[in-house]
């Protein structure tokens, strides 16, 4: 009768714990895709919303891009895009999303120019200079101005040879002499985010266990 006990007493605890990293999983995979800016900070009439707070988002961040003293950081499925000058200094925020819709997004800088692309509408792509929204692009504008843009808005270093990168979320900033130095520190706990593909691969594993733990054990 005991060692019955003994044997149940693994399953039920490994059981136990696969529910409650399924559950978290997912909760947490929810969070990185939930922007609250589409409250907070809401488009208004199609306009892209500046706004200065520096918040944190609990999403995953792509590789900064840097364009003259501007280096921007992108939370693609939030549709935000995080302002820092190359000291590492926050200088403003860019709401982009709705209630409407979220999707994938991406952007270039070249010189004082900004472009940002909604690729859930590929028609809507919005053009900033001087740190000031300026409009939305026509079809011919897009041919001439985004595309010129596109194929030389994706540095990573700035004039001096200086090279800015992510290490886990921490921006960084490398000199030629291969210096490197965390430009801007954010909290530990947002790499569970930046990675997030190891909650839904959690998520998987846990409810693998589950399902296994039904056939066998119970």
């Amino acid at each position: 009768m005991a060692k019955t006990r003994a044997k149940r007493y693994v399953p039920d605890v490994v059981g136990k714990v696969a529910l409650v990293t399924l559950i978290m999983s997912f909760i947490l995979g929810a969070i990185s895709i939930t922007s609250f800016e589409d409250w907070l900070h809401p488009m208004r009439d199609g306009v892209p919303t500046i706004f200065r707070r520096d918040s944190e988002y609990w999403s995953e961040a792509e590789a900064p891009i840097v364009a003259e003293n501007r280096l921007y950081l992108l939370f693609n499925t939030l549709n935000i895009v995080k302002v820092y000058d190359l000291q590492g200094n926050y200088q403003y925020t860019i709401n982009f999303s709705n209630r409407r819709r979220n999707g994938l997004s991406s952007l270039c800088a070249q010189g004082d120019e900004m472009y940002y692309r909604d690729t859930w509408d590929k028609s809507e792509i919005y053009y900033f200079k001087d740190d000031q929204f300026v409009k939305m692009l026509t079809d011919d504008e897009q041919s001439v101005l985004y595309d010129t843009a596109w194929q030389n808005g994706f540095r990573h270093d700035d004039d001096d040879g200086n090279t800015y990168y992510l290490s886990g979320v921490n921006i960084m900033k490398q000199t030629p002499d291969g210096t490197q130095t965390v430009l801007v520190a954010r909290p530990f706990l947002l790499n569970l985010f930046q990675t997030r593909g190891l909650l839904w691969a959690f998520g998987f594993l846990a409810m693998v266990t589950l399902l296994v733990l039904q056939e066998y054990f119970y």
